[in-house]
């Protein structure tokens, strides 16, 4: 009993002696046992892991579309020729009168938690839209607006709504512990997101785990700045690049180019720039003598519509659209048609990465300019063919203002559905090139109306036809970018 009284005292001796250190090792363990999940996801242990370049700045919700479907997918999908297929639902289809669409669940999916997903996880932000869930149903409906006379207004959702849903869904939860809260997102695709770093408004490094490699994307502000990261060691591979400036003929570089259909470079007109008074833009004579006055690309490359080449709803037969290649002796013809007899100085405005196609437009037009002064001073056909002058200056921005600009060449993403509403409707304020046509209006209103896929169809090529042969745009070619990436990491 003697000698059991002595271990106790000393161990109450040795514990209050020692206690700071053993109360701090204790919650030290339980931290890191706490820990221990989060840990493992970070360290590779030999998991194959890619360091790969994007450019731009991007929050969560707005990262490039292709790494999002790497973690997780929509209420629906777009099948190579843009049809919508069910993808987290089971089916769809349209309800009263095309004022609500209803999408029932798969009883299968699971959120990365094994959490089954339910119709309360599709939280899509929709304005103007009532949302009904029921145990395996979603349906969204539009909301009854009135008017001052009190008479229900008659609405409808548009039949490209269903490839609206095809946008990833994720679900975000709070998580707290020793070291402060937490936000944990899960997808439902092949990748699992196990890290997030930020700075200021957009994500600087992504991290998405599979059983069998990880991916860490590091994103840069521009492209210059994701080659010299890429110089400097810090990422392997860039993906979506334009210019590859220096390390373009480097030996131990692997480069791939790839052709993006589903994106066009083109010259867009303002039509609704005014001087003083309207613009020239507005003449469409004068806009087809500068698109016959440009050298288009040939082959597949070539883009001729403002819908995708692989859509359903893409035309017929091309030959039924004007494909405007290159005519100076007709170009000469209709810009003298047009009447201007003025100087016209043209401001052209890009982006860094069509700088050199920028100068290519410009030295076609000004041509164009210096062959219609010689025609018409042959001709006598005006005492003013000295004014008939093209002059062109050359804007670069980073970010063009599409409230401010005469001329625009950039790249366009061209919609999943064939519905352009948003982008040709003269009554959208997304319409950058304030483009009005009465008959393209109808067409547009007419297709987002109906759920005939024939119908549709038959409505979207007749507006491809007669905006192509009214050039608010001129149409180039589909957009080109590299993946390079050092020999042997892939």
């Amino acid at each position: 009993m003697i000698k059991v009284q002595h271990y106790l005292w000393y161990v109450q001796g040795f514990f209050k002696k020692y206690k700071a250190i053993i109360v701090v090792s204790i919650v030290i363990g339980v931290g890191m046992f706490i820990a221990l999940p989060s840990l493992l996801t970070i360290v590779p242990f030999g998991k194959p892991t890619e360091y790969i370049g994007r450019v731009g700045v991007f929050p969560l919700s707005r990262l490039p579309r292709d790494i999002q479907e790497q973690v997780s997918f929509g209420l629906t999908r777009v099948e190579a020729d843009g049809q919508v297929s069910p993808a987290l639902a089971s089916s769809f289809g349209v309800e009263e009168d095309g004022k609500a669409y209803r999408f029932t669940l798969r009883p299968d999916v699971k959120w990365q938690d094994g959490q089954t997903v339910t119709p309360q996880d599709v939280t899509y932000n929709f304005s103007d839209i009532d949302v009904v869930r029921s145990p395996n149903d979603i349906v969204y409906r539009l909301q009854t607006q009135q008017n001052q006379t009190e008479q229900v207004k008659e609405t409808f959702l548009p039949s490209s709504f269903p490839a609206v849903v095809t946008q990833p869904l994720f679900k975000q939860v709070r998580t707290r512990s020793l070291f402060g809260t937490k936000t944990i997102v899960y997808g439902m695709g092949a990748y699992t997101i196990t890290d997030i770093v930020y700075k200021g408004p957009g994500i600087q490094e992504f991290t998405l785990d599979s059983p069998k490699n990880r991916k860490v994307y590091r994103f840069y502000p521009t492209e210059h700045d994701a080659i010299v990261a890429f110089k400097q060691g810090e990422i392997d591979r860039i993906d979506d690049i334009q210019d590859l400036e220096d390390i373009f003929d480097w030996p131990t570089l692997d480069k791939h180019l790839i052709t993006k259909t589903d994106q066009y470079v083109g010259v867009f007109f303002n039509l609704g720039y005014q001087v003083g008074e309207d613009h020239p833009y507005g003449n469409k004579q004068l806009r087809q003598a500068l698109n016959l006055a440009i050298q288009k690309p040939q082959g597949t490359d070539r883009i001729l519509s403002p819908i995708y080449k692989r859509s359903w709803a893409y035309v017929g037969n091309e030959d039924d659209l004007d494909h405007f290649e290159q005519d100076t002796k007709l170009a000469v013809e209709t810009y003298l048609k047009a009447n201007l007899f003025t100087p016209l100085a043209i401001e052209l405005t890009t982006i860094p990465s069509y700088a050199k196609e920028a100068e290519l437009v410009k030295a076609s037009w000004e041509q164009l300019g210096k062959l219609a002064k010689t025609q018409c001073q042959q001709e006598k056909a005006s005492e003013n063919c000295d004014q008939i002058d093209i002059a062109v200056s050359i804007h670069i921005s980073n970010i063009p203002d599409l409230s401010n600009y005469q001329v625009l060449l950039v790249g366009q993403q061209i919609p999943l559905d064939p519905d352009q509403y948003s982008l040709w409707h003269s009554t959208q304020p997304t319409n950058f090139t304030h483009y009005k046509n009465a008959r393209t209006d109808k067409l547009l209103e007419d297709g987002r109306k109906s759920t005939n896929k024939e119908e549709r169809k038959l409505l979207y090529q007749e507006f491809q036809t007669l905006l192509v042969k009214e050039s608010p745009v001129i149409f180039l070619e589909a957009i080109k970018t590299y993946t390079v990436e050092r020999k042997g990491i892939l």
